[in-house]
C-alpha cells in the first residue's frame, strides 16, 4: 500500500470514527427529555424508559436527564441474566423505581414486583415510574421500610432522598420523620417462592435479611443482591462478620462481587469489601453456583 492510500484510509477510519460520535451524541439528546407533571413531579425520558422524580431532586433528574448514564449498570446487567419472565422479585429500597421497572420487564405479565419504600414521596414516584412505563398490571408497592419486626421507626432524610435511612446520619439537619416497618415475611404471602430480593436499605440492610426467615424457607432458589459499604457498618456498629452471619443465617453464605459496569460475578473476600466506598454484593445458598453457570453461560456465546 502506498503511503498516500494508507494515509486516505487513516483519515477514513477517523472520519468513520467521528460519525460513530455524533451519532452517539444525537441518539444521547434524544433521550434528554423532561416533562411537568402534577404534585411537582417530573417525568425523565431515559434508558430505562421513563422515570418519574420529585421536581426538587434536581441531581437525580439532571442525572437522568443526561440521556447516557443509566442506574447501577452492573446490577441491571445482572438482573438481565438473573430474573425471568413469571419471577416474582422483592425491591426494599425502591426509591423512585429506578431497579423496580427493569424487574417488571424481565418478570412480564405473569410475573410480579413487590416494592418495598418508606419515603412516601419516592414511593409515589415510584409507583408513578412504574404506570407510566406500562406495567400497573405487575407490581404491589408497600410504603414501609422493611426490618426485624413489624412497628414503626424513624426515618432520617439523606442529601436526597436516595440516601435516606432508618440508621441514624450522623450531623445531619435534613428532618425525619416517623414510618411503618414491616418484615418481608409479613410482606409476601405464606408459601410463596420469590427468586430474587434486591435490598439498598443505606445500612438497614442486616436488619432487612432478620425480617424474611420463612420467606427465605419458602424461596429454595432465592438470590439476594444486597448493597455494602463500610460507612454503614461504622455508622450502625455492624461489624462485616454479624453482618454476613445475618444473611448465612439464612442459608446465604456464599456471595460474589458485582461487577459494577459490567454485572460479572467475582470471589471477593471481606477484607476487600472494607476497602471499597461501596459495592453490591450477591448472596446465595451453598452449590447454587450463579457464579459457574453464568460463567459457562457466557462462554457458550464466545
Amino acid at each position: 500500500m502506498s503511503g498516500e492510500a494508507a494515509h486516505l484510509e487513516e483519515r477514513l477510519s477517523l472520519i468513520e470514527a467521528r460519525i460513530a460520535k455524533l451519532q452517539e451524541m444525537i441518539e444521547a439528546g434524544l433521550q434528554r427529555q423532561i416533562v411537568s407533571l402534577d404534585d411537582d413531579f417530573v417525568g425523565i425520558r431515559s434508558k430505562d424508559g421513563w422515570i418519574v422524580a420529585g421536581a426538587e431532586e434536581f441531581r437525580t433528574v439532571l442525572h437522568l436527564a443526561d440521556g447516557v448514564s443509566g442506574h447501577e449498570p452492573g446490577v441491571q446487567a445482572l438482573l438481565k441474566r438473573a430474573v425471568k419472565a413469571g419471577d416474582v422479585v422483592v425491591d426494599v429500597g425502591a426509591h423512585i423505581g429506578l431497579i423496580s421497572v427493569e424487574l417488571a420487564r424481565h418478570v412480564g405479565r405473569e410475573g410480579r414486583v413487590i416494592l418495598v419504600e418508606p419515603n412516601p414521596r419516592s414511593a409515589e414516584a415510584a409507583r408513578r415510574t412504574l404506570l407510566s412505563n406500562g406495567f400497573g398490571d405487575r407490581f404491589d408497592l408497600h410504603v414501609a421500610a422493611g426490618g426485624a419486626k413489624a412497628g414503626r421507626a424513624t426515618y432520617f432524610f439523606g442529601f436526597n432522598s436516595m440516601l435516606g435511612s432508618l440508621a441514624v446520619l450522623e450531623g445531619s439537619s435534613l428532618g425525619s420523620l416517623e414510618v411503618d416497618v414491616a418484615p418481608l415475611d409479613d410482606i409476601v404471602p405464606p408459601g410463596q417462592a420469590v427468586s430474587l430480593v434486591k435490598i439498598d436499605a443505606e445500612g438497614w440492610e442486616n436488619e432487612v435479611a432478620k425480617g424474611m426467615v420463612r420467606l427465605c424457607k419458602d424461596s429454595p432458589d432465592i438470590l439476594v443482591i444486597a448493597e455494602f459499604a463500610s460507612s454503614h457498618l461504622a455508622r450502625t456498629g455492624v461489624t462485616p462478620t454479624q453482618w454476613f452471619d445475618d444473611f448465612a443465617a439464612l442459608g446465604l453464605s456464599d456471595f460474589s462481587l458485582i461487577d459494577e459496569q459490567t454485572g460479572a460475578l467475582s470471589p471477593c473476600g471481606v477484607e476487600r469489601l472494607m476497602q471499597m466506598e461501596t459495592a453490591n454484593i450477591l448472596l446465595e445458598r451453598p452449590g447454587a453456583g450463579l457464579r459457574r453457570r453464568f460463567s459457562r453461560r457466557e462462554g457458550a456465546r464466545n
